[in-house]
């Protein structure tokens, strides 16, 4: 694997992330991987560095040890391009973060992302620090985590605040190791021998950067009062910075230099003899994500005295391996240090056991084998497609879509530092806010889809809410579940652990479909359907709610009987519009033709070319697709399945699972960009697998998956919208569950035996013919009604009877019309042949008001015995 490790700070800095970053190519070096770090130039580097590009950078920035990188030479590219990286590993959110970014978006690389520590603590470092500047840092460092395809925490508690901060990209843990073996031959007695420390004397000691950000100046008035309390004691301070004259001169006017020592900066068995000539560690930063040094402390045997913070409340257990300060205190912390420097000799050695176990568990093998694992599974899943993946054209497009986001994301941390300002009511603030939310519109690509289209927008002030209702087609609760569990639903499950979302069960109604589910949530009409192909009253054609006519009739009745839920809005892939002002791919409407009548050729090219991306990924997903359709179809036919379904089923479940679903999502994010106030849209994907394959199947649940990507995108243009705040509910009309066919446990069509129970009423032979099922028929929704012209398609000629008994069968439920009224007892005889000789599980007839239900067990009335039944 080529790792592309891209870094603000390196090697010779001294610093936590130049430390890690080394720490993780070594390793990965070891294990066989080849690395390239790309680092700004610092004083000190030599030019043998190996596997190291250095970027041109302006040194030691505003006083710091910091190099702030100037733009990257054009002789630099030929090196970069000849690396050939898999993946990219960015160290930090600006600068060369966003050099990171770039070279994967036109590479098409995954891009991963260490959040190494709290940004906002190091704002002192530029020019008009603020608590404006930290919101603008933090908010900054969120977005980019989005952009990115994982993100890596160096401890679960920064886990925590980056999933409070908003970060929607997976989230992994891993920490920094450390090479163990090199602290093990460190030397005590070495290091004390060097500094004139007295070989009985106790010592405290720290390492670090002395910086501002790392709270020196509590620790030194801690270390001073220390100090005061026991004259047999020495302090010694490790590392550079700028903190160093003043931190010394506090030392020098307690009268303390005689037993401190500040040894400048370390490294190599210097380093490693200073933390073995240490009895206890001292660490008073809330800057870190996992404190590095604390572990390197830990690795040398040294129990740690630390205030409870991100990163030290990973690795302190207090009262065993050191101790973690709730508060900050001096006086507790000089106690606490008390406690562990004047320990018994046997619980002091339990505090260092402790402390080296504790340490055993970041091996830097470990650690960076675990984020090796995270990068293989960001490859396999990477589709290629060849010329296309790889033409000029194809990453220019990438390359600007970056571009794009990364101005889209400083506008947002802008705007964000804005709102929190003390002066955001101001009238200047305001029209800033303004200016900066036209910014974000014209940095959107779904606003620039409205502009092209010449699309109308419903603006408000922002306050009037929106309703977003997406709708995964026939997914059962427990179906739910258990993709949630095996992940195939990671996004959904981000909502319910963090956005305070919950799972409700719906009754779905009787009969539990589609057309029956979407009448009552858009016109609050029960039972407008007794199931998905039934019979009108005097009416020899059979009504199936996918055909349009039937449709489009029965919306007709139901917008005269109340007001539709969906008006003003849009509607997509829907049975009905549900009174939407634009609707789209629905039985009821199809909308989008006429969309593409009204719109330009130019305009039409205009909104692909600025989605190029997108669309280049729709193409390589319907290549995957149509793959791994044709390998499932010849599986299907292999395993006897009705050959001519199989073929037909390839092009159905790469329109409805891909094309359908991409194009849906697309709309529904340009709805939300035009303000729209409610938008419903039905994804039909896994109801497509589920009808196919089962909804249990693995390729059911691969749809899932793609689903939950495409929720992700509306929620985070919802997130943004400019003109309201949407709610967004995720819903499903129904469920369903594996069955065995009728035709496959009996060896004939449930069609044949209702006939023969019925035969005394001599139906005529006469029958009706109707064409292929609800999946297929879905495929007219994108236009695709000449495809069914290249096949012969079959006819049922048992779907419905013509004269005097008439059935319509579709999925577990089927009707029987009949054209002469039986008696009652002639039904209850019926419903008995029917669960006997038929074997028919139930069925449900009706005398006057009361409805029967017949089955094994016996006759039932409904509702009285509805639990029974």
């Amino acid at each position: 694997m080529n790792i592309l490790m891209v870094t603000n700070t390196f090697l010779p800095h001294v610093g936590g992330v130049a430390r890690s970053v080394a720490q993780f190519a070594d390793e990965y070096r070891r294990q066989g991987h080849k690395v390239l770090v790309l680092a700004p130039e610092f004083d000190g580097a030599t030019a043998e560095d190996t596997d190291v590009v250095r970027i041109p950078a302006l040194q030691n920035f505003n006083g710091s040890d910091f190099s702030v990188r100037l733009p990257i030479p054009t002789s630099l590219f030929p090196t970069l391009q000849a690396f050939e990286p898999d993946i990219v590993h960015s160290h930090h959110p600006f600068l060369l973060g966003d050099t990171a970014l770039r070279i994967a978006a036109e590479r098409d690389v995954p891009l991963v992302f260490t959040h190494h520590t709290m940004y906002e603590e190091y704002t002192h470092y530029a020019p008009g620090d603020s608590a404006q500047l930290k919101e603008y840092v933090m908010r900054l460092a969120t977005e980019y985590a989005n952009l990115c395809n994982l993100v890596f925490a160096p401890s679960e508690s920064i886990k925590e605040v980056l999933l409070a901060r908003g970060v929607e990209t997976p989230i992994q843990v891993i920490p920094t190791g450390v090479e163990l073996a090199a602290f093990d031959r460190g030397d005590r007695e070495r290091f004390r021998k060097r500094w004139s420390i007295p070989s009985g004397a106790r010592v405290a000691g720290h390492v670090g950067r002395l910086a501002e950000e790392k709270n020196l100046r509590f620790l030194v008035e801690a270390v001073s009062s220390l100090l005061k309390e026991d004259a047999s004691l020495w302090f010694v301070l490790v590392g550079d910075g700028p903190l160093r004259e003043e931190l010394e001169r506090r030392l020098e006017e307690n009268h303390l230099l005689s037993r401190s020592i500040v040894t400048g900066r370390l490294s190599g068995t210097d380093l490693t003899d200073a933390y073995r000539g240490m009895d206890v560690f001292l660490f008073s930063s809330y800057s870190e994500t996992q404190g590095m040094v604390l572990i390197e402390a830990m690795a040398a045997h040294c129990p740690v005295i630390a205030l409870d913070a991100p990163g030290a409340r990973e690795v302190v257990r207090d009262g065993e391996n050191g101790r973690l300060l709730a508060t900050q205190d001096r006086a507790t912390f000089v106690e606490a240090a008390k406690e562990v420097l004047c320990a018994d000799e046997q619980r002091f050695e339990r505090f260092s056991k402790a402390a080296r176990t504790t340490a055993d568990r970041y091996s830097s093998h470990n650690t960076a084998s675990l984020a090796l694992e995270c990068y293989e599974k960001l490859l396999p899943g990477k589709p290629h497609s060849g010329a296309i993946e790889g033409s000029e054209w194809v990453a220019t497009l990438r390359r600007i879509e970056a571009e794009w986001d990364l101005l889209a994301a400083h506008a947002q941390a802008i705007e964000r530092a804005i709102v929190t300002s003390p002066l955001a009511r101001t009238r200047t603030v305001r029209s800033l806010r303004v200016f900066l939310r036209k910014v974000r519109r014209l940095l959107s690509r779904g606003e620039w889809s409205v502009r092209l289209l010449g699309l109308s927008r419903f603006e408000t002030e922002g306050s009037e809410p929106g309703l977003i209702l997406i709708q995964i087609d026939g997914l059962a609760r427990h179906h739910f579940n258990t993709a949630l569990a095996g992940g195939k639903l990671p996004f959904l499950r981000r909502l319910l652990r963090r956005e305070q979302y919950r799972v409700q069960s719906v009754y779905s109604g009787v009969p539990s479909t589609t057309p029956a589910a979407q009448a009552e949530l858009f016109y609050g009409k029960r039972a407008a359907v007794p199931s998905f192909a039934f019979f009108q009253p005097d009416d020899s054609a059979e009504t199936r709610m996918f055909d349009p006519t039937a449709a489009r009739q029965l919306e007709t009745v139901l917008a005269s009987q109340t007001e539709p839920l969906l008006s003003e809005g849009s509607a997509y892939s829907n049975i009905y519009t549900g009174g939407a002002a634009e609707a789209s791919f629905c039985s009821a409407a199809m909308g989008v033709h006429e969309l593409l009548r009204a719109v330009s050729p130019r305009q039409l090219l205009g909104v692909v070319l600025w989605h190029g991306t997108t669309v280049l990924r729709c193409i390589v997903l319907v290549l995957v697709e149509l793959v791994l359709a044709f390998g499932d179809c010849i599986r299907g036919a292999l395993d006897g399945k009705n050959l001519w379904y199989e073929i037909a089923f390839v092009p159905a479940r790469v329109a409805i699972c891909i094309l359908l679903r991409e194009a849906i999502t697309s709309g529904a994010i340009i709805d939300v960009h035009r303000g729209l106030p409610i938008i419903h849209l039905n994804y039909l994907g896994y109801d497509e697998q589920a009808h196919h394959r089962g909804p249990g199947s693995q390729f059911a649940y691969w749809t899932l998956k793609g689903i939950d990507g495409c929720i992700k995108r509306i929620w985070r243009a919802a997130a943004r919208s400019p003109y309201r705040r949407y709610d967004i509910w995720v819903y499903s009309d129904h469920g369903q569950e594996a069955n065995i066919p009728y035709e496959d446990l009996y060896g004939e069509t449930v069609f044949q035996p209702v006939r023969r129970v019925f035969g005394d009423l001599r139906p005529a032979e006469k029958r009706a013919e109707h064409s292929s099922g609800v999946q297929l028929q879905r495929m007219t929704w994108l236009g695709a009604d000449r495809l069914f012209r290249l096949f012969p398609r079959p006819r049922n000629p048992e779907g419905s009877l013509a004269g005097s008994i008439r059935i319509s069968a579709m999925g577990p439920l089927a009707h029987v019309y009949c054209e002469k009224t039986l008696s009652e007892d002639e039904k209850s005889q019926v419903a008995q042949r029917l669960v006997a000789d038929a074997h028919i599980p139930i069925v449900f007839y009706r005398t006057g008001s009361t409805t029967h239900a017949v089955t094994a067990a016996g006759r039932f009335r409904l509702p009285q015995d509805a639990a029974q039944v």
